[in-house]
């Protein structure tokens, strides 16, 4: 089930992953706890570990903060990135950024998504 889909801003390469307030739905948070830690596995299989946050007052949005960064790093997610989160029907997360390119195909110029991480 997809849980969220977004085009990487620049906070979301240089800073945190915001996620849509809907995201809230599928994240299970402690009792009384405002972050929980998400295992999170990529599309190559490699297992990460991000702590998903959310304001303790006002607007309870989500963001991942710690292992955000190294991710998007090693991944090397540029802003336009297509980054994809789904749950899986065990309960574990999958992550997943395309990259919208193209190329010449007999003279046309072709777009694709190409799944960078």
């Amino acid at each position: 089930m997809e849980v969220c889909s977004k085009i990487a801003t620049l906070t979301d390469t240089r800073n945190r992953l915001e996620l849509p307030i809907e995201t809230l739905n599928h994240i299970v948070f402690p009792q009384g706890q405002h972050y929980v830690d998400l295992l999170v596995t990529d599309s190559s299989g490699q297992p990460w570990t991000f702590s998903c946050c959310k304001r303790r007052e006002g607007y309870p949005k989500p963001c991942l903060r710690t292992g955000w960064l190294v991710f998007v790093r090693s991944k090397d997610v540029r802003i336009g990135d297509r980054i994809i989160l789904r749950r899986l029907d065990g309960g574990e997360f999958k992550i997943e950024v395309k990259r919208r390119t193209n190329f010449m195909l007999f003279g046309e110029n072709v777009w694709v998504d190409v799944v960078v991480a």
